[in-house]
């Protein structure tokens, strides 16, 4: 499990929303050494609270919706507890609403800190 805050800019309108969501991460690890590990990732239907419901003039939806994401990262450390990655992700409500023209990331960079 992971949780994620985030701050977005659309390219259109330059709309700000922020995102807070709780979502379950799928991980398989391609490659491992004493150091390093390299691995992709699928998210799937993370519940997520996004702060508008209107995003350069499309209709969103409203503020629940869910996150949606698939990227690749590292971790590495001398605890493999410094994480760095890469993905594309899509917000969207799931069709539980009428509207649901959704939000597409087209890239994010993340880094974490891993708590053991």
């Amino acid at each position: 499990w992971a949780a994620g805050i985030g701050y977005w800019k659309s390219n259109k309108k330059e709309d700000e929303f922020f995102t807070m969501s709780l979502y379950p991460v799928l991980r398989f690890t391609a490659f491992r050494s004493p150091k390093t590990d390299v691995f992709f990732e699928y998210t799937v239907a993370g519940p997520t609270y996004i702060s508008k419901t209107v995003i350069d003039n499309e209709k969103t939806g409203r503020k629940f919706t869910f996150y949606d994401a698939m990227g690749m990262g590292i971790f590495t450390g001398k605890k493999k507890n410094l994480n760095a990655g890469l993905r594309i992700a899509h917000f969207s409500n799931g069709n539980i609403f009428p509207q649901n023209d959704g939000v597409k990331v087209p890239l994010t960079f993340s880094f974490g800190y891993v708590l053991k």
